[in-house]
């Protein structure tokens, strides 16, 4: 039978049993106590009693509300990050973690709340220090202060061997660029690097995959071949192959993001880092029985040193209403049209200049000088045209000549833009070798304009095909040039 404890009204009792004369036997077996505790008390008065109990730890029924009120908005919460929050919350918090996790597996089956259960996959052979890391993404959405959602994105690497864990977020969803920096901070957090690292089908990295070819997103080519590390490409959602990262994401998940408010993504980031040295690499690991920090001093000295490539982190600013941004005490113009306030954008800074680029899409923008001193607006040239266009054009088309030749023909700069969106929509229906002769038709009687350009692929290529890329109106117009230039051409 399980004996009671001690408590106030408990020890009360004990006084008052006593005071009628009945024996400790007795009163062990009225109040249901054990014999040893009772003799314990038998002789002590109240004073002694509450002396000792107010140098005892507090009861964990007082966090009881607090941890109901939790569970209510995230009722899958897991005992680890119940436990991590408690300590955030309150300074007096003080028990040892079996001692929590008995109490809080009790509340969840007095109050109904299921656990969250864990996929069950197959175990992967150990492999040595320094030789392996896995490298996966996740997302999570959570509510800050006013009660909004908000979207974060998260980078996980994990060292195969000792298990030792970083993680970086992010508030916009990764491209190669900011992949390529999430790598630098994690070689910087290992002091090092692995001989390999694994990877999924994941579109920040890989262009094309037919069969196990692997084709690699240029920029990130180049970075794995200037840090000298091997990859690994593997199917998404294998945890045959690379659970380790893929537990981790789910561990940043439910034993982090849980039940956290949003205060913005650098507070996130230093939450983080505080939470991976006291849980994600301060506990034992349930696979390798021991803690990754300590496994970790003997992984590093096997990772190898790496140069970093990105001198400083990338700043992250917002488009105000006069469609400008500001940085570091100057305001710069941006191009009008393209962006909306409050749409974010990244700003690099190289050589005395600062280069804007769509953080969303990490397509650049335009580049701007430093001018010196502060408080100077620094516009857009009356020349400028939208490089974005002109440089989309340029990638499909290579470098070519031609290219630019048009360009430079068009009459009016402000119309650049336009153009080059539209010359990007017949590549759509027309190949690169039939877009090209009506470029060079364009060249031949010096007008570079898209109705030109449309009215020779009329001309050339036939109405059928030119049916499917225009409205019935700009069919019918471009469709007179067409029979002009068929006159001038062939008589």
């Amino acid at each position: 039978m399980k004996r009671k404890q001690m408590t106030y009204e408990t020890f009360l009792e004990v006084k008052r049993q006593k005071s009628l004369g009945v024996s400790q036997r007795q009163t062990a077996i009225n109040l249901g106590l054990s014999r040893g505790m009772l003799e314990r008390w038998w002789h002590k008065e109240e004073a002694e009693f509450l002396s000792s109990r107010s140098h005892q730890p507090k009861s964990l029924e007082q966090y009881r509300e607090y941890i109901l009120s939790v569970l209510k908005v995230y009722p899958q919460i897991r005992a680890t990050n119940m436990y991590f929050k408690l300590t955030e919350q309150f300074s007096d918090f003080n028990c040892k973690r079996s001692t929590f996790f008995r109490f809080f597996s009790k509340l969840l089956k007095e109050t109904g709340y299921i656990k969250y259960r864990e996929r069950m996959i197959s175990p992967r052979s150990q492999l040595p220090p320094g030789y392996e890391a896995q490298v996966d993404f996740g997302q999570y959405k959570l509510k800050d202060m006013y009660g909004q959602t908000v979207r974060v994105y998260f980078f996980c690497m994990v060292l195969t061997y000792s298990q030792m864990r970083f993680v970086y977020f992010s508030p916009n969803p990764f491209t190669t660029q900011t992949s390529i920096y999430a790598h630098e901070l994690a070689f910087k957090f290992f002091n090092g690097r692995t001989q390999t690292i694994m990877y999924d089908l994941d579109r920040v990295f890989v262009l094309n995959e037919n069969y196990g070819d692997i084709v690699f997103i240029k920029e990130f080519e180049d970075y794995v071949r200037e840090t000298g590390f091997s990859t690994v490409i593997c199917r998404p959602r294998d945890p045959q192959t690379k659970g380790r990262v893929e537990n981790l994401i789910g561990y940043v998940k439910y034993s982090f993001l849980e039940g956290r408010t949003y205060n913005g993504i650098d507070a996130l980031n230093s939450a983080c880092l505080q939470w991976l040295d006291n849980e994600g690499n301060g506990l034992v690991n349930a696979k390798t029985r021991r803690i990754p920090r300590e496994m970790f001093y003997e992984e590093a000295r096997h990772l190898i040193p790496v140069k970093a490539t990105i001198p400083k982190e990338q700043v992250i600013l917002s488009v105000t209403s006069k469609n400008c941004i500001r940085y570091k005490g100057n305001e710069y113009a941006l191009p009008k049209g393209k962006l909306k306030e409050k749409e974010r954008v990244r700003v690099e800074e190289r050589d005395n200049n600062i280069f804007i680029y769509q953080a969303l899409t990490n397509e650049f923008l335009l580049k701007h000088a430093i001018p010196t001193g502060e408080g100077n607006t620094v516009s857009i040239e009356e020349n400028y045209y939208d490089s974005v266009s002109v440089e989309r054009i340029k990638r499909i088309f290579g470098d070519d000549d031609r290219i630019d030749s048009y360009i430079k023909g068009i009459k009016d700069n402000r119309y650049i833009n336009t153009q080059c969106k539209q010359i990007y929509h017949l590549i759509n229906y027309y190949s690169e070798t039939q877009m090209m002769s009506a470029i060079e038709h364009c060249l031949r009687v010096n007008i570079c304009n898209t109705t030109e350009l449309a009215a020779y692929l009329i001309y050339k290529f036939g109405a059928s095909k030119s049916k499917r890329c225009f409205s019935k109106e700009k069919l019918i117009f471009y469709s007179k040039r067409a029979q002009k230039i068929k006159e001038e051409l062939d008589g």
